[in-house]
């Protein structure tokens, strides 16, 4: 069962972007119920679903992701109270390697320097198509007379002068129309 909490939370959280904020607080909140802060609140039975929430409102953070929020109120309304800590030590495993699957490096060569709006607008707009959480590494190559080429998992992005030009070179050498 808490297996299925944790993978619905993660799904949910990656769904909406929040996933990183959401396993840092869950973190926090496990190891505070584990440190003695509410464990026993939480697993008593005749203490109130709402009383169970508003304990959980004073120990939460006030910027707390809706989705974890929503998730802790699920397993309260379900009377699943007791595997809170459980259901957030197995989200929390899950997440261990989330940063490192999600994260990628995407080398850019560019003609000139890129501006720093530029490249954050690059960065998002690569972290889009990749579904992935991009920084890069930047190079500037004059040669390439203008735009950049984009090295990613794999992938090769060139939207340069230099490739343009010599597209249309090898067109007009196979006799092809511009």
């Amino acid at each position: 069962m808490t297996a299925y909490y944790a993978a619905a939370l993660y799904e949910l959280a990656g769904e909406h972007g929040t996933l990183g904020g959401c396993l840092a607080q869950a973190a926090a909140l496990r190891d505070a119920l584990l440190a003695g802060k509410g464990c026993g609140t939480m697993e008593h039975p005749h203490i109130s679903g709402a009383n169970k929430r508003a304990f959980l409102d004073t120990i939460m953070p006030e910027d707390a992701h809706e989705d974890l929020i929503g998730f802790l109120h699920l397993l309260i309304a379900e009377r699943h109270a007791n595997l809170i800590v459980p259901a957030l030590t197995a989200f929390v495993d899950k997440g261990r390697h989330w940063d490192e699957k999600v994260k990628v490096t995407a080398h850019v060569v560019s003609a000139a320097q890129l501006t720093a709006d530029r490249a954050a607008e690059l960065e998002r707009m690569l972290a889009k198509r990749l579904n992935k959480r991009v920084t890069l590494s930047l190079e500037v190559d004059p040669s390439l007379i203008g735009g950049l080429r984009v090295y990613v998992s794999g992938l090769v992005i060139d939207h340069t002068v230099k490739k343009r030009l010599g597209d249309l070179r090898d067109t007009i050498k196979r006799g092809g129309t511009v």
